[in-house]
């Protein structure tokens, strides 16, 4: 059988990437630990590792008012979240394709 810690909290939902910053060549995008899901939980320093992908899109087809995207996300980068620093995670995302539009997404991996 699996045995399993009765003391261990579920991951926290994991946060919607912010954008925080974009140059011609990189997007940053900021996450941030969820205020309200912090105050429920019992744990007081509260670390995450998350997992940033990135899904690009080359077209401006529309489809129900949203773009085409490819349907393959590739990871970007795993980072850190903690309520602790008092600052977001970042994630920086090198060699952007040009007149592309990218969407984001969090995965927690612990």
């Amino acid at each position: 059988g699996t045995v399993r810690d009765q003391n261990l909290e579920r991951p926290l939902r994991p946060p919607s990437p912010l954008f925080s910053s974009a140059t011609a060549h990189s997007i940053t995008v900021a996450l941030e630990l969820d205020q309200n899901d912090i105050s429920h939980s019992e744990r007081k320093n509260i670390e995450m590792h998350y997992e940033v992908q990135v899904e690009v899109n080359k077209t401006d087809i529309l489809i129900k008012d949203d773009y085409l995207f490819s349907g393959v996300w590739k990871t970007v980068d795993s980072v850190l979240a903690s309520n602790s620093t008092g600052k977001p995670a970042s994630a920086s995302l090198h060699n952007v394709v040009p007149d592309a539009k990218h969407r984001f997404r969090c995965r927690a991996i612990n």
